[in-house]
């Protein structure tokens, strides 16, 4: 008799594939699908993962040495940061620092795992305030951050997700549940500013930081964030996963192919056996240069 598969309990972001393409899903955590010859993580993830890397490996504190960590995101084949992007992560790094140095917060842990039977996820950090209100936060990387989307936070599924489980955070930490303040999101945007002739990296560092990058704390209080809403949601999309390892068909999302601008991993899985730079050879395309 063979032992059944299960499931095993849902990540955001794996939640987030399930929702963008159920075949995707399927690919990456039920068959493990060897990814096209072809596909390449983006740049802007590299940059993401190594900011994230750096501000985890430092405890949100000044790094030792920034060289030798942005050397190991270079190595590192989960993040495979690119030499020419480490001024840009250096700056961001600094820029954090200045906006987390602000606050005066208290880092208490970082990467804090949250797992029950249908969620898994690790908290980027936990931090108290001056008033003994311990917060979950979260750090994002983006491009520049978008004002008119700031309402929504108190519906964010991550944001809402971590608050859901601030009982077990308690339980881990031996933190009061009552002094829990909510969530911090934590931006620090990109630039995609050019290095001059001449110029050094440092100097490069130093002028993206001071002009271009930007980081910002956004505290999102718990009496407002709607997070019933966001645990059953996500408690019905466990239950799917389990339907499509027991062997469902899924479904395919075909808008989702070039996510984020870039060609899904498994391409040639849904558009007969063809790699996104094999197909794009096959088109005729005509352009006027």
């Amino acid at each position: 008799m063979t032992d059944k598969k299960q499931a095993g309990p849902l990540s955001h972001s794996s939640a987030n594939s399930l929702l963008g393409c159920e075949q995707k899903y399927v690919h990456y955590k039920v068959l493990a699908t060897k990814t096209d010859k072809d596909y390449e993580p983006s740049t802007a993830l590299a940059i993401g993962k190594a900011f994230h890397s750096i501000m985890e490996k430092s405890k949100h504190e000044k790094p030792g040495s920034i060289s030798t960590e942005l050397y190991r995101c270079e190595k590192d084949t989960d993040i495979g940061l690119k030499e020419a992007n480490f001024p840009l992560v250096h700056a961001m790094v600094l820029k954090y620092l200045r906006l987390h140095k602000s606050m005066n917060l208290n880092v208490l842990a970082v990467e804090t795992e949250l797992r029950t039977d249908w969620f898994l996820g690790y908290v980027d950090a936990i931090m108290s305030d001056e008033n003994d209100k311990w917060w979950i936060v979260d750090l994002k990387t983006y491009k520049s951050l978008y004002l008119p989307g700031l309402p929504s936070l108190v519906r964010d599924p991550q944001l809402t997700l971590y608050a859901g489980h601030a009982a077990l955070i308690a339980e881990t930490l031996g933190l009061d549940l009552k002094s829990f303040g909510g969530c911090r999101w934590r931006v620090t945007t990109k630039s995609t500013a050019k290095q001059k002739a001449g110029e050094s990296n440092l100097d490069f560092t130093k002028r993206l930081a001071d002009k271009y990058i930007k980081s910002y704390d956004i505290p999102v209080p718990v009496e407002m964030m709607e997070v019933d809403e966001r645990m059953e949601i996500h408690s019905h999309l466990y239950s799917r996963t389990q339907e499509l390892f027991d062997g469902a068909p899924p479904l395919r999302n075909y808008s989702n192919c070039m996510s984020f601008f870039s060609p899904c991993q498994y391409w040639s899985q849904c558009h007969g056996g063809k790699c996104y730079s094999e197909f794009e050879d096959a088109l005729n395309i005509t352009a006027e240069t």
